[in-house]
């Protein structure tokens, strides 16, 4: 194919000033008279009689070439996004499927992947957005979308979706132990626990643990670096505190101890305390 190419744009009278291929795709830049392509095709066609082109022009200031399409504006500058047939459906390896976990994950970085590859800025977006709700709609929770997202520096937060018993329980805190200082748990889903101190009240603490997710900052918590890297929900509900201390280090070492005492998720174990 390299030598035929090589003879036919060689012998051609006008030439393209760009000649892109790609197995049987080639993309063609013409700078010369709109009618002259049509010549330039004929003459590639007679080349080779097993060999023939087939020619789709720009439409609108568009043409697609393999999975990008490029825009002109009027101005001349150029854009990129990804490009999807017309007869596309948005349908890919469902998560529900019973193929590997890292299988279907692979289909998802991989969107993600080609989005930051091709879009432009002005388009990165708006492909995010698409990408997102495609893959909620295989079977994929926002809370995996987040983990692939994150992994690229976009930064979202998740929130889970209303369940029959949160909406008919009372959300309303009957007692008193989320407005003191001490030691908490936090559960998971998973069975393990995350134990933590605070100085001030556990309302607050678990605010700003909330907080860390919504913004992406996972190493300033290890229950929500936790949930995002293991894909797991974390009972926020369930948080309570285990111990009323006011005082800091009585308040640290019985938070070592409670480390001690629980499988926990991956932690800093506070001060080191004795097995014996």
């Amino acid at each position: 194919m390299e030598d035929f190419e090589q003879t036919a744009l060689f012998s051609a009278d006008l030439k393209p000033s760009v000649w892109i291929q790609y197995v049987d795709d080639t993309v063609v830049v013409w700078p010369h008279s709109p009618q002259d392509p049509q010549l330039f095709l004929q003459h590639l066609n007679s080349q080779h009689n097993d060999i023939q082109f087939t020619m789709e022009k720009e439409q609108g200031g568009r043409i697609a070439f393999l999975d990008v399409e490029v825009s002109r504006s009027q101005d001349g500058t150029l854009s990129r996004t990804v490009y999807r047939k017309p007869t596309h459906t948005d349908r890919y390896l469902n998560n529900r499927s019973f193929y590997h976990p890292s299988i279907k994950a692979s289909v998802n970085r991989t969107l993600v992947r080609r989005a930051y590859n091709i879009c432009d800025q002005d388009h990165l977006q708006p492909e995010l957005h698409h990408i997102s709700t495609a893959l909620q709609r295989n079977g994929n929770t926002s809370h995996r979308i987040q983990r692939i997202l994150l992994h690229h520096g976009i930064k979202v937060f998740h929130t889970a979706p209303n369940k029959i018993r949160a909406t008919l329980q009372s959300h309303k805190d009957k007692q008193d132990h989320k407005t003191k200082p001490g030691v908490y748990r936090i559960p998971c889903e998973c069975g393990k626990v995350y134990i933590g101190e605070t100085g001030r009240n556990l309302t607050t603490r678990l605010n700003e643990h909330r907080a860390h997710g919504r913004r992406g900052d996972l190493e300033k918590s290890a229950i929500i670096k936790h949930s995002s890297t293991e894909d797991h929900q974390v009972h926020w509900q369930q948080a309570h505190l285990i111990a009323n201390i006011e005082q800091w280090h009585p308040r640290r070492v019985r938070e070592a101890i409670e480390v001690h005492k629980y499988r926990t998720v991956p932690q800093d174990t506070g001060f080191t305390i004795s097995d014996i």
